[in-house]
């Protein structure tokens, strides 16, 4: 589902082609670079400085197919954020890669603030009204053939840090569905860099202000843990057997996961099976601000450890 800033995309169009009331910047000229010093890529960014520019991010993935763009699995790419800083109206991060046997593809969304604001409707009729709309470059798409012939080093290294701060500046690989989602979600398990260890458990610290139910959901397997509240952290270790799925059956390895995701609200297409998992107290809501969270990462086990844990 469209964030405001980009479903208003077709009222500023609107208002600059039919009403002429407002002007719309030209493209963002986005040119990647193979050719570095550090055989590292580098992606330059130049927005149009017309209006004000509240925001530039760059992303990047290596999970995209030549041959076939837009192929069914599309939705499961995950795309990597870089940080970016300006000088002279440039934004030129490196752009740091898993592999050069594999493709890469890079496109920069630049965010701008309108003087007023704007009011529309999205898709599924959802109201929004917002001062600020997006414009994104071209996506360069440079094939493994070309990174190997420019010699680009794969500096990009796997980690069991999946996630160590939750905060707006570090949530750009994460999604919600609406602007006032409290969930959270990403891709990131369908990266290599972040593939579990073959014996390993996965944990999160969480803080909630009140006693609550903490929903975690893994490759669309779930865990509910019971938080006390207060101003402890409380960390949640689970193993593959602690996460129930359909007919409530049990994982026995992390391998395949897609997505994960925290949950303090059923989400509106919920089904039976996800709600049977839940406990009665879960369909109350959450009470207090959302949870805090930090350290969501791997914990490498030995094979005894993690065999017992199956039992």
């Amino acid at each position: 589902m469209d964030r405001p800033q980009h479903a208003v995309g077709a009222m500023v169009w609107f208002n600059h082609h039919l009403k002429n009331e407002f002007k719309v910047p030209e493209t963002p000229k986005g040119i990647l670079k193979l050719n570095t010093r550090e055989k590292i890529p580098k992606f330059f960014v130049k927005p149009d400085p017309s209006l004000e520019i509240h925001s530039v991010d760059i992303f990047y993935t290596q999970q995209g197919n030549m041959s076939d763009h837009f192929k069914m699995g599309d939705e499961t790419k995950y795309w990597h954020h870089v940080p970016a800083e300006s000088k002279k109206g440039v934004w030129s991060p490196a752009i740091p890669i898993r592999s050069t046997d594999l493709n890469l593809w890079v496109y920069a969304d630049v965010q701008y603030k309108m003087n007023k604001g704007v009011n529309g409707a999205g898709y599924g009729y959802n109201i929004y009204n917002t001062n600020k709309f997006n414009l994104s470059t071209l996506m360069e798409m440079v094939d493994a053939e070309t990174l190997q012939a420019a010699n680009i080093k794969d500096t990009m290294k796997e980690t069991t840090m999946i996630q160590e701060t939750f905060n707006s500046s570090t949530l750009k690989g994460w999604y919600r569905m609406t602007d006032i989602d409290v969930n959270i979600r990403t891709l990131k398990l369908t990266n290599p860099k972040y593939k579990a260890p073959k014996y390993s458990k996965i944990s999160i610290d969480v803080r909630a202000e009140k006693p609550n139910h903490f929903v975690f959901v893994v490759g669309g397997f779930w865990s509910v843990t019971k938080l006390k509240g207060g101003n402890e952290w409380q960390q949640v270790i689970l193993y593959p057997s602690d996460v129930t799925g359909p007919n409530k059956t049990s994982r026995t390895d992390w391998e395949d996961i897609k997505e994960i995701s925290t949950r303090y609200t059923l989400p509106m297409n919920s089904n039976e099976e996800e709600q049977e998992v839940l406990p009665e107290e879960f369909s109350k809501g959450w009470v207090g601000k959302p949870a805090e969270l930090r350290n969501l990462s791997w914990i490498e086990v030995t094979r005894e450890e993690f065999n017992a844990s199956q039992k």
